[in-house]
């Protein structure tokens, strides 16, 4: 009922991405796997693949921009909602019950998170970026490690042609067309920013601290931001 897709030129991601995937309750899924380099090895990914139900990987060069890749990978889903993955981040079991549900009571065409967790590997800090903005209807955005929409959205909207802001651009233009974007709560998702400094966002650490409010300095992130869905 819902596809999962994951665009990475990372490797030493691979147990992050099969273990969101697997990890969630949410068991009418797939995931779609897109390697945006032809330097890795796309044989060791089939290998996991195979390990778990409905999980298909693809590669396209490096030179296809994420914008790309993401309209590559949302033609390869079966399903009628996509939700898409960053490589990097934390995607906690009931992250796809809250998306489907969100979905089904709200009506929205897009579903995400305005309001995140987001944990700094190097100062142990776990913060909550733009509070606020939860659970509400949103004229602006929602984060694109968020992102998930309806793929009639898709249909009619492609990502542009872009190596950053892609989801930036598709979710302003469905806003122009129409379509409803609705703003999830913060829980089961962390934006994880890790000690070196090639994360794919290219906003600093001190311009999400700002926006920031502090939650607790803990190694045990994980648990912290989990929550069941009451239906």
């Amino acid at each position: 009922m819902i596809s999962v897709i994951t665009i990475t030129n990372r490797p030493e991601f691979i147990d992050n991405v099969f273990q969101n995937y697997e990890s969630q309750v949410w068991k009418k899924k797939e995931l779609i796997i897109v390697l945006n380099s032809e330097d890795m090895d796309v044989d060791s990914w089939n290998d996991r693949a195979q390990q778990y139900s409905r999980v298909f990987v693809f590669q396209q060069p490096e030179k296809v921009s994420l914008g790309e890749c993401t309209n590559f990978a949302v033609k390869q889903t079966s399903h009628n909602y996509i939700a898409k993955f960053d490589d990097d981040d934390y995607y906690a079991p009931y992250y796809l019950s809250d998306t489907m549900n969100a979905f089904q009571n709200t009506g929205a065409d897009i579903v995400g998170k305005a309001t995140t967790f987001c944990y700094f590997e190097s100062k142990k800090a776990l913060v909550i970026r733009d509070p606020g903005k939860e659970n509400q209807f949103v004229n602006g955005i929602v984060k694109g490690a968020t992102l998930a929409f309806k793929k009639k959205v898709f249909n009619n909207i492609k990502f542009p042609d872009l190596p950053t802001r892609e989801d930036t651009v598709f979710m302003r233009k469905a806003k122009k067309k129409g379509y409803k974007i609705y703003s999830n709560h913060k829980y089961n998702h962390v934006y994880c920013r890790r000690n070196f400094h090639d994360h794919a966002s290219i906003v600093s650490d001190e311009d999400i601290l700002k926006k920031s409010k502090l939650v607790s300095y803990t190694d045990d992130y994980k648990t912290l931001v989990q929550k069941i869905p009451k239906n």
